[in-house]
């Protein structure tokens, strides 16, 4: 009988030590995107609609999206300073959880 108990006592300590996970990837960086709605306010139709599809990818986890929107919106022509700013700081937020969540 003790026997028994002994077994399963170390059966169940080594099932706690287990390695942990990482934090799925939606973990990893939040990505602060709360600028681009208002620096995009009076942008012509063209930049508002790729800053609402950045942040429409962002909401969906569709990282890839919002980088390939991101990468769109910072070639539109006549970007002021904030915009090229906000654009160019929500990009390397996104890259940076992007690299993180590459398997390693």
């Amino acid at each position: 009988m003790w026997k028994q108990a002994l077994i399963l006592a170390t059966l169940l300590t080594a099932a706690g030590c287990s390695p942990e996970q990482p934090p799925p990837a939606t973990q990893l960086a939040t990505i602060d995107a709360s600028q681009l709605r208002p620096a995009f306010a009076s942008a012509t139709p063209e930049a508002k609609a790729l800053a609402d599809d950045v942040i429409m990818s962002l909401q969906a986890s569709e990282d890839g999206k919002a980088l390939s929107a991101l990468q769109a919106l910072a070639k539109t022509p006549n970007l002021d300073t904030a915009q090229s700013n906000v654009v160019a700081g929500v990009s390397e937020q996104l890259t940076r959880r992007m690299s993180a969540a590459k398997p390693k």
